[in-house]
């Protein structure tokens, strides 16, 4: 199998891109200094999308902490005895699981936003390589199949997968208990 010359397989190449800069000359005193300057500038700059990554998963751990708080409090209430009514429970439920579908909407909102602002930094640090003499960035996008589902899963769609399944758990853990309370009477 052929590689680039940055160890890329070559099967992975798209016609047209390379991952080094062919316009580069490392004899021309003028470009190495702009080359030191761009390299300065893509040094301080790429660390703030990995910077964003972090704080989305800091955020998905505050969201996966509510929802340990309301099944705490569940758990809590259940331990001390106290036997609800029907209307306790499907009132009282109703409004919490109101209150937890909005939390997951905002985590939602919040992994898809930060990701957004993520893709605009990549970006902006592809726009900074064409100034390198090589591609850092390219060369792992076109490892990773560009994005493309068959050879890369992007972590947001698994982040999102979190929003969606304790959505569908606490949809179903209310039709359990009002198809258990239904039966009670209204008093």
């Amino acid at each position: 199998m052929t590689t680039m010359e940055s160890g890329v397989a070559a099967e992975h190449k798209e016609p047209g891109t390379s991952v080094k800069n062919p316009a580069f000359d490392l004899t021309d005193p003028q470009q190495l200094e702009l080359l030191r300057i761009a390299a300065k500038q893509y040094e301080d700059f790429a660390p703030t999308a990995e910077k964003l990554v972090r704080v989305r998963v800091g955020q998905n751990w505050r969201f996966l902490r509510v929802h340990v708080l309301a099944v705490g409090g569940i758990g809590l209430f259940l331990r001390v005895g106290v036997t609800p009514t029907r209307a306790d429970v499907l009132g009282l439920g109703g409004i919490g699981l109101m209150v937890l579908l909005v939390v997951n909407v905002a985590w939602a909102w919040t992994i898809v936003s930060i990701t957004r602002q993520a893709g605009r930094k990549y970006t902006v640090i592809k726009d900074m390589e064409r100034s390198l003499p090589f591609h850092p960035h390219t060369a792992e996008w076109e490892l990773a199949g560009r994005g493309k589902f068959k050879s890369f899963l992007p972590r947001w769609v698994v982040e999102l997968g979190m929003p969606v399944m304790t959505t569908l758990v606490w949809l179903g853990a209310y039709l359990v208990v009002w198809l258990v309370f239904r039966a009670l009477p209204l008093g």
